[in-house]
């Protein structure tokens, strides 16, 4: 999967995370049945069902939620950083830069690198809205 799971694409929605103008090629999630569509046509008027390959005009916009790859995330993200590693696989990590000691970088860990993404936005957004 190259994108988030339904659960995480509303949780991020309703968390405040951008939800750009529909693009030829992005992966939205239907708001009622979490069914996933992709933007074939121009101006977000044809999507197709990628389990039935059924093609169907709509404005995605309306009626679904933004399925954000890694990189959709990683935007949002200045000065983390997405890896992998065959030990661990997807993680994204935050290290400050300094030489203190007793400072760890922080690391969100995943098997799909959107999901490891969604984990640092998550831990960033939760900061700002507690300050």
């Amino acid at each position: 999967m190259h994108t988030v799971t339904v659960l995480t694409s509303r949780y991020l929605f309703f968390d405040g995370f951008k939800q750009p103008d529909p693009a030829v090629g992005q992966t939205w999630y239907l708001s009622q049945s979490g069914t996933s569509v992709i933007v074939v046509g121009k101006k977000f008027s044809k999507v197709v069902y990628p389990e039935s390959e059924r093609v169907w005009k709509m404005d995605v916009k309306d009626v679904g939620i933004f399925a954000p790859t890694a990189a959709d995330i990683m935007r949002e993200l200045p000065g983390w950083n997405l890896t992998y590693a065959t030990e661990i696989g997807w993680h994204v990590w935050w290290d400050d830069g300094t030489e203190q000691e007793y400072c760890e970088p922080l690391v969100f860990i995943h098997e799909n690198p959107a999901e490891a993404a969604a984990l640092a936005w998550f831990h960033e957004h939760e900061k700002k809205t507690t300050k």
